[in-house]
C-alpha cells in the first residue's frame, strides 16, 4: 500500500477554519502502518529460521533485537490508537 500524501485528505471547518484529517483516513494509515511491520517482522523471522553463520539482516547479526523494537512498536501503536484500529 502506498499512501496518498495526506495534503489531499485534509478537511477544512468552514465555519471555524480547523483543519483536520477525517477518522477512516487515520484507521487505514494506521492499519497500513501495522501491516508493514508485521510484513518485517514475518521477513525477520523467516530470516532467523533460515540463516546461517556469519550472514546479517539489515546489519543486524541476529536480528532479536530487531524483532523486539518491530513488536514493541506494534504494541505501542496498538496501545495508542487502539480506538481507532483493533
Amino acid at each position: 500500500m502506498k499512501p496518498e500524501p495526506l495534503d489531499e485528505k485534509i478537511v477544512i471547518d468552514t465555519k471555524t477554519g480547523l483543519r483536520f484529517v477525517p477518522l477512516d483516513e487515520v484507521e487505514k494509515r494506521i492499519r497500513g502502518l501495522l501491516e508493514e511491520i508485521e510484513k518485517r517482522i514475518k521477513e525477520l523471522e523467516d530470516w532467523q529460521s533460515g540463516k546461517t553463520n556469519g550472514v546479517s539482516f539489515l546489519g543486524v547479526k541476529d536480528g532479536w533485537e530487531y524483532l523486539n523494537v518491530l513488536n514493541w512498536c506494534k504494541q505501542k501503536i496498538k496501545k495508542w490508537f487502539g480506538d481507532v484500529v483493533e
